[in-house]
């Protein structure tokens, strides 16, 4: 993973994560053949540089994966992307009952 901008979202301080001791990124793939084509779950770990803060954040996303023809596996696009680390601040949708008059 090379050089990147982000934002730390529990200081709110804007760096450049260029360090590989600040990030980890692991990448799980999904062997069992099933009807929605290969997938990979990828985790990433950044700890924040701030002296003041040194929180860690963690992401996970769900990436449709293809096979290259030397064999490589490539990562097309990420399908869905979830914040665990501070957790998301969306609010679920409830679904509430209620009659008709």
């Amino acid at each position: 993973m090379s050089e990147f901008n982000w934002t730390c979202p529990h200081c709110e301080r804007a760096v450049t994560i260029s360090s590989p001791e600040r990030h980890s990124l692991s990448t799980h793939t999904l062997r069992i053949e099933h009807a929605e084509g290969k997938r990979a779950l990828r985790t990433v770990f950044i700890v924040c540089p701030n002296p003041e803060c040194k929180k860690f954040t963690l992401t996970a996303s769900l990436c449709q994966v293809v096979s290259a023809p030397d064999g490589r596996e490539l990562f097309l696009n990420t399908l869905k992307e979830w914040s665990l680390i501070p957790s998301s601040e969306a609010l679920p949708i409830l679904r509430t009952n209620y009659r008709r008059i």
